[in-house]
């Protein structure tokens, strides 16, 4: 992919939201990822990724700068790998010109499928426990991921998302939450294949003892079967109202489209955004992936980690609870060597 085009659904017509373009480096491994936004009828940048890889091509480091007339450092994440596993990330933040500790997951392996992974913050010179995932397995197949957080002195329940497959595909997600003594419905995710090829998805949510509609996507692809557009949409008084739409653009070689690189993820743009509540994301993969979503502050301070290691195939609704002062977030996406952030800004 060497560009995605996100618009915006506001007073009957599409406006542009943000230009996202990809460069790779001669091993075709990500090298940049620039993040623009449309701010008075042109494109001012906003994020600049750079990658780093070591010789065996694993992503050994990202650095995220922001632009503030030139480009400034932000955020730096290292990566440490036992082969090809990931075992331990990173996240320091720029502060008073240095590199600041911000957060650190540790990650656990069985038969080479992640186990566990646990995310800590620093906090008074020391890492202290936040979030705990655990991951079951059916044969080669996610069958369950439990969130634990830390209490203080002990792990509790927070949520359980339990997968349905078809053949290697997930075709369902329930997730529920944890109401002190049982598990309680939550959101589901219900997803549609033409010809292994994901058609559409239908969000769900929990209410009175029914599921009732939220939000649905459609997808389209090109005759070399690269996904070149995604439409969302709300359910509103009855029927599907437009949000937003994503457009992709992939990379030509004498005059001929590539094929879709199998191992990359596409991620869309968070709505509602302004928010005064919620905030969603969509996240799509054509192969195995396993994805986190942490939120961070303008300084670049940590506020929370709503998904670690969430293992992701087809498309997943991720849902941030937006509950923190009002202000803007950066919302942070990482897919095992992919990088991509989002600005929110949150009301009240």
């Amino acid at each position: 992919m060497s560009a995605a085009l996100y618009e915006s659904w506001v007073s009957g017509s599409w406006q542009n939201g943000t230009l996202v373009t990809y460069t790779y480096n001669a091993d075709d491994l990500p090298f940049q990822t620039l993040y623009r936004n449309w701010v008075e009828a042109s494109w001012t940048n906003s994020l600049l990724y750079t990658y780093f890889h070591d010789y065996q091509g694993r992503n050994s480091q990202v650095l995220i700068e922001q632009w503030d007339g030139s480009w400034k450092n932000h955020q730096l994440t290292t990566n440490t790998h036992e082969g090809d596993d990931l075992i331990q990330a990173l996240i320091q933040s720029w502060s008073g010109g240095s590199w600041t500790n911000t957060m650190l997951s540790t990650h656990t392996h069985q038969s080479g499928n992640p186990h566990q992974v646990l995310y800590q913050n620093w906090s008074g010179g020391a890492w202290v426990n936040g979030y705990l995932y655990t991951y079951e397995y059916q044969g080669e197949l996610i069958k369950e991921v439990l969130l634990q957080n830390w209490s203080g002195s002990a792990w509790t329940n927070s949520s359980l998302s339990t997968y349905t497959h078809s053949g290697d595909k997930i075709i369902q997600t329930l997730t529920q939450t944890w109401a002190g003594s049982s598990w309680v419905n939550s959101y589901l995710i219900t997803s549609t294949y033409s010809e292994d090829l994901l058609a559409e998805t239908l969000h769900q949510t929990w209410e009175g003892g029914s599921w009732s509609n939220w939000y649905h996507q459609d997808y389209t692809y090109d005759g070399n079967l690269n996904n070149t557009r995604i439409l969302s949409r709300f359910w509103s008084g009855g029927s599907w109202v437009n949000s937003g739409r994503a457009a992709f653009t992939w990379e030509s070689y004498l005059g001929m489209e590539s094929p879709a690189p199998a191992d990359r993820i596409m991620v869309g743009q968070p709505w509602p955004n302004p928010s005064t509540g919620a905030v969603s994301l969509t996240v799509a993969a054509s192969t195995p992936k396993h994805v986190t979503l942490s939120v961070f502050n303008l300084r670049g301070d940590l506020v929370e980690t709503p998904y670690s290691s969430l293992p992701v195939t087809g498309t997943h609704l991720l849902t941030w609870n937006g509950n923190v002062p009002p202000g803007t977030y950066l919302l942070r996406l990482e897919a095992e060597g992919e990088n991509t952030a989002a600005r929110v800004v949150v009301l009240r």
